[in-house]
């Protein structure tokens, strides 16, 4: 009866509702699996065996991407939570590593002809600004945000998404909003 020995296919996606205080069985956030689908994919870099794992990461985010190519911070089967920038990262992050195991879930598909990623940088592609050609009085950003974009945009390998220069942009906002002693 442990999950790790249950067909994957038999594994019914589903997080408990309202439980995000709980320790066990809880409700569980995009966000907190963004850093732990880097920690996983970096064990299976040395040697740990990680697939059957990476497969219910990538099956997570298949299944929960929301009409609007986004994801919400929490997951749900089917999508429906609200989309957000940092959390269309996450997703698009999950979907990269089904295809890093050489398949989406269970079927093969060409990263660059994937209609989920596709969708996912089109949400994404909402959210990013153009660079603004100065570092002084521009807007501040979520600084998770653009941690997360700079994560998808390096592993996907894109210089621009949708011709716009994301790193400019972001490094741009960086530099404008750091305070006299250095911090955001």
């Amino acid at each position: 009866r442990w999950v790790v020995t249950q067909d994957l296919g038999a594994r019914q996606m589903v997080d408990p509702p309202d439980k995000a205080e709980d320790i066990i069985f809880s409700t569980t956030c995009n966000s907190n699996t963004q850093f732990a689908i880097m920690g996983l994919w970096t064990a299976q870099r040395h040697d740990v065996p990680m697939q059957r794992t990476l497969r219910l990461v990538a099956r997570r985010f298949m299944s929960s991407q929301n009409p609007d190519g986004g994801w919400g911070y929490h997951y749900r089967n089917g999508g429906g939570e609200p989309s957000g920038p940092a959390m269309d990262c996450v997703g698009l992050l999950g979907l990269a590593v089904g295809h890093g195991l050489g398949k989406a879930g269970d079927r093969v598909v060409n990263q660059r002809q994937d209609p989920e990623i596709l969708n996912g940088f089109a949400a994404l592609n909402g959210n990013l600004g153009v660079p603004a050609g100065r570092t002084q009085n521009l807007p501040p950003a979520n600084l998770y945000f653009l941690w997360s974009l700079e994560r998808v945009a390096v592993l996907y390998d894109l210089p621009t998404i949708a011709d716009k220069d994301w790193y400019r942009w972001g490094a741009e906002i960086v530099v404008a909003n750091q305070s006299q002693d250095g911090d955001w």
